[in-house]
């Protein structure tokens, strides 16, 4: 009836039928397009600062969910989420030591972290960080615990500890670090964290003994040898069958202790201790 009303025959019809479709997809289409979509309006919006960051990937580590709950079981997952983009962890019980690279487009504002049931449904906390602070740490966060808020009852003082930093930045460890070649991947940046972290450690203990040596002279008495069974020294979780999972502790033995170094795995610390 319309198109007998607009004089239009049956071909006719079609014809106005196929542009009026096509017509709604390119509205559609463009309502999906966003200003720093063109390439020339991104540049110029770098160029007179209104974006502070190119486009750049962010290396995260959620290391612990730390919260009061009635469950003292619980599984959650943990969701970050940068602008259209997100990416979400396994299911644990509050130790996650889970790594993941997030990709931050220019013009993000900020970094949304949330703590999820086990179902990834119910949002239970949530943390909204600036991209701009992030940015202003110079090493990032390492083993930073973060203060969130509670979105549901009976899920209380949520913290979440948090390692942050730049996939394209460089690492300046220096010292006997630098002898170390690791590889360029997330599993690299990691050990490059962790080396750093015992080598400040094992610095820190060397003066602590002997509070009149230079800084020269705590690099000098710590070998490569000693960073290195440092850094395999610790908690970590033995995985076993139906998902569970145990804490022990490992540690590497070395002379003068033994005369073929090992690395051996302890039931708990207090048992390492006692040899």
């Amino acid at each position: 009836l319309l198109m007998r009303a607009a004089g239009l025959d049956a071909a006719g019809g079609c014809v106005a039928v196929l542009v009026a479709c096509c017509l709604a997809a390119g509205v559609y289409k463009c309502s999906q397009c966003r200003m720093r979509d063109c390439p020339c309006l991104k540049r110029f919006m770098l160029a007179t600062g209104q974006d502070n960051f190119e486009d750049c990937d962010l290396f995260i580590v959620i290391h612990e969910c730390i919260f009061t709950a009635n469950d003292l079981n619980m599984f959650t997952v943990v969701r970050i989420s940068a602008g259209e983009h997100s990416a979400s962890t396994d299911a644990y019980k509050r130790v996650f030591q889970q790594p993941m690279s997030m990709f931050i487009e220019q013009g993000t504002p900020t970094l949304l972290v949330e703590i999820l049931d086990k179902y990834g449904r119910n949002r239970l906390a949530k943390l909204e960080l600036e991209i701009a602070d992030i940015f202003a740490q110079e090493d990032g966060y390492v083993e930073h615990t973060f203060n969130m808020k509670s979105t549901s009852r009976g899920f209380a003082h949520p913290r979440i500890k948090l390692s942050i930093s730049r996939s394209d930045a460089e690492a300046e460890a220096g010292g006997i670090i630098d002898d170390i070649d690791v590889s360029e991947d997330q599993a690299g940046l990691m050990v490059k964290q962790h080396l750093q972290k015992v080598h400040e450690a094992e610095i820190a203990a060397l003066k602590a003994n002997d509070p009149d040596i230079s800084a020269g002279d705590t690099t000098q008495n710590l070998t490569l040898g000693q960073l290195l069974d440092a850094a395999c020294s610790g908690h970590l979780y033995l995985m076993g069958t139906w998902g569970a999972r145990d804490k022990v502790w490992v540690d590497v033995r070395t002379r003068p202790e033994v005369k073929k170094s090992y690395m051996g795995v302890w039931m708990d610390k207090a048992l390492w201790e006692k040899n």
